[in-house]
């Protein structure tokens, strides 16, 4: 049996879990996603092109 009840304003699960141990913050921080890069091909090419080879095995 479980007891579901709102979360309270001073509830922060991610510091609860961390407080057990079951998680780490990241030490980097993630306020800036990684810049973007190219891609070689797009997704379609590279599909078709994984399927070739697969093909041909």
């Amino acid at each position: 049996m479980a007891m579901l009840s709102p979360a309270s304003a001073g509830d922060d699960p991610l510091a609860e879990m961390e407080r057990a141990g079951r998680v780490t913050r990241a030490v980097n921080g993630w306020e800036q996603p990684p810049p973007r890069r190219e891609a070689d091909a797009s997704t379609t090419e590279t599909i078709q092109s994984m399927r070739d080879r697969d093909a041909a095995r």
